[in-house]
């Protein structure tokens, strides 16, 4: 995969409820001529002069500065569409809490100058190949922030006064072959009640958390008793000790005793004693774009009373005809350029692909314009 790359944007200003929109920062080929892909992105925000007054702002509160996140390839696929607050819970369940920051609250004070830097994962860690879904900067069509105002951020009552600029970092690797990555939505949805509702999937759905948005990252979910979700969970399983202690294991997060705000210990929103996040689904390191039913939609049942609470949640999605025929004609490709790399072996006649296997796996041809080998 060659060296680690890191390119960064221009700044822009911050103008509160405006959408900031980066585009055509990355090169496409890299230092040795490999196709550039994008697996994380850093947005960062530079306060130069922020106000707080009133009422301090939590730590897990300032990933409200990033008031929302768009990640748009070049077809209109929203790769990930998300607040700040939601991508906080998303990163935990997709990342792990050792790969997640946290900051120290933001202090009634004047002229302060706090810097916040997140990640927005597009490869996947916990997936049987991770860089499956990395994003080629190729099909990136824009990366969009939507800037926090004051109540955004002083959602706990403070009062708030912004000025700042923010930028994004792409962290990416060459690759000297052409792929069709697979491809995965990262979004949320409110349910229609305290009882749950329909969620509209339209693909594998493979990590839900439901979280209620609040003060202090998020409100209790204490009177969240237990979830079903018709096809994935059809037994009823309690939020605490079932989820929790389950999630907690498969996250390295079973030792997770959070204390100060910014230390090195995380406080991952799904297992505190204070549970503000409920992790139901989540991908292991041997999940595979194939595995699970495809579902158009399903129904997510609870046993609760907290209300508006959301389900965070990402789904693999059938790739984009159209967009890998622009692949294929921008790098002088035929369809029996392909192989296909499945679960168990390579496949190299596209004839032989079977249709399940070809709108969700990876293809790899030649780069016939890159480095050798």
């Amino acid at each position: 995969m060659g060296i680690q790359l890191r390119y960064k944007s221009a700044s822009q200003a911050h103008v509160a409820g405006s959408t900031l929109t980066f585009k055509n920062w990355i090169p496409r080929r890299g230092p040795t001529g490999g196709r550039v892909v994008v697996d994380r992105f850093w947005p960062v925000f530079t306060g130069t002069d922020v106000d707080v007054a009133g009422t301090a702002v939590e730590g897990e509160d300032c990933w409200r500065f990033f008031r929302r996140i768009l990640v748009e390839q070049v077809d209109g696929r929203q790769r990930w569409n998300l607040t700040g607050d939601e991508s906080r819970v998303a990163c935990y369940l997709l990342m792990g809490s050792d790969r997640v920051p946290e900051f120290a609250d933001l202090a009634i004070a004047n002229n302060q100058t706090p810097s916040f830097m997140i990640p927005i994962p597009m490869a996947k860690r916990f997936t049987k190949r991770p860089k499956d879904y990395s994003l080629p900067a190729e099909l990136l069509s824009r990366f969009a922030i939507d800037c926090a105002d004051a109540a955004e951020v002083g959602v706990a009552g403070g009062t708030i006064g912004i000025v700042g600029s923010y930028y994004v970092i792409a962290e990416c690797h060459e690759e000297k072959s052409i792929e069709l990555k697979c491809e995965d939505e990262v979004k949320a949805f409110v349910l229609a009640n305290t009882s749950g509702g329909q969620l509209v999937v339209g693909g594998r759905l493979t990590d839900l958390s439901l979280f209620q948005r609040a003060a202090s990252g998020g409100g209790s979910l204490a009177n969240l008793t237990d979830v079903r979700i018709d096809q994935a969970v059809p037994d009823a399983l309690l939020r605490n000790p079932d989820l929790k202690e389950m999630y907690a294991a498969a996250r390295y997060a079973a030792h997770n005793l959070p204390s100060t705000d910014g230390d090195p210990i995380h406080n991952d929103p799904h297992t505190l004693a204070t549970m503000v996040a409920c992790p139901v689904l989540w991908s292991t390191e041997e999940s595979s774009a194939v595995d699970g039913p495809v579902l158009d939609e399903t129904i997510v049942r609870l046993t609760n009373s907290v209300p508006s609470l959301e389900a965070i949640y990402r789904v693999v999605v059938p790739k984009s005809h159209g967009l890998a025929l622009g692949v294929m004609r921008r790098h002088g490709l035929r369809d029996d350029s392909f192989r296909m790399k499945t679960k168990g072996k390579t496949k190299r006649d596209p004839g032989k692909w079977a249709p399940h296997e070809a709108v969700f796996l990876p293809a790899s041809a030649p780069d016939k314009n890159g480095p050798p080998g």
